[in-house]
Formats: structure tokens, C-alpha cells, sequence
């Protein structure tokens, strides 16, 4: 009789999976708004997020689906979406979209699409329509060469600085308490001020009157003699 022989087959399984944990809500915070005439900016650098999962991307679009270059700058009359790829770690999906829930700097989304087999997510969120740019007076000493122009740009069109007369807006010269307290008090939105409460050498009817006498109310500067 012949012997019998074997054959000995072994397959290792693979291992079985940790317990997955659902990501059922998601939040992007620190993304500066779109300005008038300001570049976009698509680095994720001091942005806030859940410890669950990681920025891949961010990139933002304009009503027509252009995606903006970084540097790229922001044009009047035109809408502008933020768009957020997120990435989740390592045992951790994303649940799907009817149960996920999503901020953006404080504010709700507006989408939230899983990608990936739950492991991606794409995020966005709509900014309000940008309005108008007022272009700036044509400062005799102000050159669309300057590296300063934008800023001028931006400055004069929002009120916030008017230049010094006689078409100059004089890019080297000294500010005085007087200028610095005025732009501050224009950023503030220029508000009517009430009381009496003022410094003593502040001189009624000058350009800078209601925003020295609006800081020495608000307390946000200090008497120079103390």
C-alpha cells in the first residue's frame, strides 16, 4: 500500500479593524474674510481646527468656479467661496453628510461633502458679496510702481486716510498722535461723539476734534504730560 501524503496550506487574515471613531461635526476657525483689493491667502498657517483631523488643502473660488492663485486679489462686485479639504487621522471617519454638522469661523457651512470612503471631507462656506472699490485720489507722489501702492489703495478708498491736500499724500512723512487716533477712530466706523470729556488741547472744529475726544472717552490713549 502506498503511503499517504499532505499537503499543509496556511493563510493569514488580515487584522481585524480598531474600533473606528465617527467625526459627526467639523470646525475651521481663523480664515481672514476677503477684503477689496487684498490677495488671497490659501495657507493654512494659524488656523484652528478639531484635533480629529488635519487641513489638506484650502483654496478659494469665485462665483464662477475660479479657483484664486495665491497672491491673487479680491474683486470688487464679486462673490467668494472658501473651500476646505479636510483629512481625518488615523482611526477616525467622517460620518456621512445628512449627519455631519460644520462651522467656519463661527458661522455654519454650507457644505459637507465626505470623500473617500469617509476618510476626506470637502468643506465650504459662502462670504457676502464684495461692493464697490472707490479708486483713490491720483496722489501726485504715489506711483503704481511703489510697493506701498495697495495699501494706499485700501486705506483711501475706506475713508480711513485722506492725504495731506494739493493731490499729496506725502508716503514718508511723520504721523502725529492726532493722525494715528483719527485712523483709529475711522476703522471704528466714525461714530458721533457725546460728552465733554476731552484733553485739554484738543481744539474744536479740527479734522481730528471728535476722534481725540473719542479716544480720550474710550481710554485708548493716555495724556502726554500724564
Amino acid at each position: 500500500e502506498g503511503s499517504e501524503s499532505y499537503l499543509e496550506v496556511t493563510y493569514q487574515f488580515p487584522a481585524l479593524p480598531a474600533d473606528i471613531k465617527k467625526i459627526s461635526k467639523v470646525e475651521v476657525n481663523g480664515i481672514l474674510p476677503p477684503e477689496l483689493g487684498q490677495q488671497a491667502i490659501v495657507s493654512t498657517t494659524g488656523l484652528t481646527v478639531g484635533s480629529e483631523y488635519d487641513i489638506k488643502k484650502l483654496a478659494w473660488v469665485d462665483a464662477n468656479g475660479k479657483e484664486l492663485e495665491a497672491g491673487e486679489l479680491f474683486q470688487e462686485n464679486q462673490t467668494y467661496t472658501i473651500i476646505i479639504d479636510l483629512a481625518a487621522k488615523d482611526g477616525y471617519q467622517f460620518e456621512e453628510s445628512a449627519n455631519m454638522y460644520g462651522k467656519v469661523n463661527h458661522k455654519p457651512a454650507e457644505s459637507l461633502t465626505p470623500l473617500h470612503d469617509n476618510k476626506s471631507n470637502h468643506l465650504s462656506y459662502t462670504f457676502p458679496k464684495l461692493g464697490n472699490l472707490t479708486p483713490p485720489a491720483d496722489f501726485l507722489d504715489v506711483k503704481a510702481s511703489d510697493w506701498f501702492y495697495p495699501n494706499v489703495q485700501y486705506v483711501v478708498s475706506r475713508g480711513i486716510m485722506n492725504g495731506v491736500g494739493n493731490n499729496m499724500f506725502d508716503p514718508n512723512g511723520k504721523m502725529t498722535r492726532a493722525m494715528i487716533v483719527t485712523m483709529v477712530y475711522r476703522i471704528d466706523g466714525a461714530l458721533s461723539v457725546s460728552g465733554s470729556q476731552d484733553f485739554k488741547d484738543n481744539i474744536e472744529g479740527q479734522w481730528f476734534t471728535d476722534a481725540v475726544r473719542w479716544t480720550y472717552q474710550k481710554e485708548l490713549a493716555a495724556d502726554f504730560l500724564g
